[in-house]
């Protein structure tokens, strides 16, 4: 009797997980198209694509979608739709033109410098752009930001996308990350964990990787761990190993950029006044220590600066100039950080194109 009991506990057990697996694999195929095993590594977007080096992962050049839903942070986007359109080298256009031999000024960094949820002609680029065509100044602007990029993966998309094959004059920067994996993780954090490769899932057993159920787990997990704060703010070690990390991806961008170009302007992670009284400390800590480092870094090259686009929020109480409760700008919140990047950036007004030729010149 135990025994009959016991083999017909097992195979209803073996039926419940086989109909589970089927069931969310059928989920799987219906909202992703492909099979849980058919995954990515990495998270790879629908405007972006895999590379075998430090950025991991690259936009897709001549992409466009007019009606693009997304995907936040690896994850399918609920916003409204927004147009994208990238260049054949993978540069988001806009406004914004590409200059094939110059002088162009390029934008460098994460989601906010990208125009994330906001069509191409709203984000800083375009309005940086239509700016200098006010003032008769011909320069290119160059967008390319990508969306859930580190600090390092933006400086080596710079390094091997844009160094040595454009006429750049001014490079601007701007992140967030790798505040949020550092949050996450915090001694366990270092270069490699970006939202690209965190967490990475390392199957213990081959055949694992053609499990739903197995995938799923893995989900949950992801998604558990991404709500807590494992950072200790005083954690003085950890701390140390993030700042000597920031400065070395920053020594890379100096390495590139120093002697080549007329200046680089660093911005600092920015938030509305609410969204930060809403953060935990630990993020507030690993945002001061990322602005800090950076500043200071600056400050110790003559043709760098830091310009604190944080003044230009600090009474914005309702919030008009973000789009969310992360960083993300509105068309007004651009159009600010664009006018005090031209107050900045050295006036060329007669400086005209060497070659005359301009790349992806914006559809009327």
């Amino acid at each position: 009797m135990f025994i009959k009991r016991t083999v017909f506990t097992v195979i209803t057990l073996a039926l419940a997980i086989a109909i589970c697996e089927v069931g969310v694999h059928g989920l799987y195929v219906l909202t992703r198209g492909k099979f849980a095993w058919q995954r990515e590594e990495f998270r790879v977007g629908d405007f972006t694509q895999r590379v075998n080096d430090e950025r991991y992962v690259t936009a897709k050049p001549n992409y466009r979608n007019t009606s693009y839903s997304g995907y936040k942070d690896g994850y399918k986007d609920d916003a409204a739709p927004w147009d994208i359109e990238t260049d054949n080298h993978g540069f988001r256009i806009g406004a914004n033109t590409v200059l094939e031999d110059g002088p162009n000024i390029v934008f460098i960094g994460d989601s906010v410098p990208f125009g994330y949820r906001v069509g191409g002609k709203e984000t800083v680029p375009s309005k940086l752009q239509e700016i200098f065509w006010r003032q008769g100044d011909l320069r290119g602007v160059i967008n390319a930001a990508l969306p859930s990029y580190s600090l390092d993966q933006a400086v080596h998309r710079y390094k091997y996308e844009l160094a040595g094959h454009y006429n750049i004059e001014v490079v601007i920067l701007q992140i967030y990350d790798p505040v949020s994996q550092f949050v996450q993780l915090g001694r366990d954090w270092d270069v490699t964990k970006n939202w690209a490769t965190y967490p990475q899932r390392k199957e213990t057993f081959p055949f694992l990787r053609y499990s739903s159920l197995w995938h799923l787990l893995y989900y949950l997990r992801d998604t558990y761990n991404r709500r807590i704060d494992r950072l200790d703010g005083k954690d003085e070690i950890a701390i140390k190993t993030y700042i000597a990390s920031i400065n070395a991806s920053l020594e890379t961008l100096r390495a590139e950029t120093e002697g080549r170009v007329k200046r680089v302007i660093i911005l600092p992670t920015t938030l509305s006044p609410n969204t930060w009284a809403s953060i935990s400390e630990p993020h507030r800590v690993a945002i001061t220590v990322l602005n800090n480092t950076m500043r200071d870094f600056s400050q110790k090259h003559a043709y760098m600066q830091f310009v604190d686009t944080n003044e230009l929020f600090a009474s914005d109480k309702d919030r008009t100039a973000f789009i969310d409760d992360c960083c993300h700008l509105s068309s007004e919140g651009a159009a600010r950080v664009a006018n005090l990047l031209a107050a900045k950036i050295p006036s060329f007004k007669a400086v005209k194109a060497t070659s005359g030729t301009v790349l992806d010149r914006q559809r009327t």
